[in-house]
C-alpha cells in the first residue's frame, strides 16, 4: 500500500492524497465512485494489461465511515465523530 503524502478534510470527505505521476506521462484524469468512496485516477500513456495504465492519486473517504485501514484517516474520523457526540 502506498503511503499518503497528506490527509485533508473537506465538507463531506476525508481525502488521502498520494504522489502524482509526472505530468508528461498523464493522458487523462478520472474520478471513480467505489461504494461510498471516490477514487481519483490518473491514466498514463504507458500500456498496461488492457490498454492504458491507471494510478490512484487520491482516495476520498466519507465522514460517515466507521472504520478504515489507514491510521491517519481513522484518527481524523474518530475526532470528527467525537465532536459530533459532544455537540449533541
Amino acid at each position: 500500500m502506498k503511503k499518503p503524502i497528506k490527509v485533508v478534510t473537506t465538507a463531506n470527505y476525508v481525502v488521502e492524497d498520494y504522489k502524482n505521476p509526472p505530468k508528461r506521462n498523464i493522458v487523462a484524469w478520472r474520478k471513480k465512485k467505489v461504494g461510498s468512496h471516490v477514487l481519483t485516477l490518473a491514466i498514463l500513456n504507458k500500456k498496461g494489461d488492457r490498454g492504458g495504465k491507471t494510478v490512484v492519486t487520491s482516495i476520498w473517504h466519507p465522514k460517515t465511515e466507521r472504520k478504515t485501514s489507514s491510521s491517519k484517516v481513522q484518527a481524523i474520523l474518530n475526532r470528527i465523530n467525537a465532536k459530533k457526540r459532544v455537540s449533541k
